[in-house]
């Protein structure tokens, strides 16, 4: 006699779910995922965070400037200056 592997295993499907049928079943529990950032992508990140958070570029200022440039009247404030280089230092060691 020669039996069919598809009814063999509906017969050992149903034999093992009327034989466990009394024994209690433990509730799972949920697994929780993780995600773990690269140190790159939590360099980009802050970048994003930073390019987010800063003033909109206004191409009618760009065009003042570059004029002022041009002819020789723009003034660079030091002071303003030196307040980006330390905050951009400090930035830098955060990151």
């Amino acid at each position: 006699m020669k039996i069919d592997p598809v009814v063999l295993k509906s017969v050992i499907g149903t034999y093992n779910r009327v034989v466990h049928k009394d024994t209690p079943v433990e509730p799972t529990k949920p697994v929780k995922d993780e995600v773990s950032l690269s140190d790159n992508a939590k360099i980009l990140s802050s970048a994003v965070k930073a390019a987010k958070a800063s003033e909109d570029v206004s191409m009618q200022k760009v065009k003042e400037i570059a004029s002022k440039v041009s002819s020789g009247t723009y003034e660079v404030n030091s002071q303003k200056v030196a307040e980006k280089i330390v905050n951009q230092a400090l930035f830098d060691k955060r990151v």
